[in-house]
């Protein structure tokens, strides 16, 4: 979730070095990172530590002015192949409906 390139640009390359997870960025720098290396949405953290994570995580994102408290349920719905249309998945686009990859360019 962004509203511009250059930060989406660097939580993808931030994503990429912690082997997913979430990444919140502003103006290009990376403010904080919640490392989800299971499938890109599960953590190997102790239940403790990771509510602690969550809570950093949630005050990273109202600083940006994410106003959604329930921003982890979208997030994970985006992959979520179950749903129909369009999802994201950790091979690319998938297009739910035929059962295919979307193909995509990356510029």
């Amino acid at each position: 979730v962004g509203t511009n390139t250059k930060d989406m640009l660097e939580a993808i390359r931030t994503l990429t070095k912690i082997n997913g997870g979430i990444s919140v960025v502003e103006n290009g720098r990376n403010l904080f990172s919640l490392p989800l290396p299971l499938a890109g949405f599960m953590s190997f953290e102790v239940t403790k530590q990771l509510s602690f994570e969550i809570e950093v995580l949630y005050k990273n994102l109202s600083k940006i002015g994410c106003k959604n408290e329930k921003i982890l349920l979208v997030i994970s719905a985006l992959s979520d192949v179950n749903i129909p249309k369009i999802r994201i998945t950790r091979n690319g686009l998938f297009d739910v409906e035929s059962g295919k990859f979307v193909e995509t360019v990356i510029l």
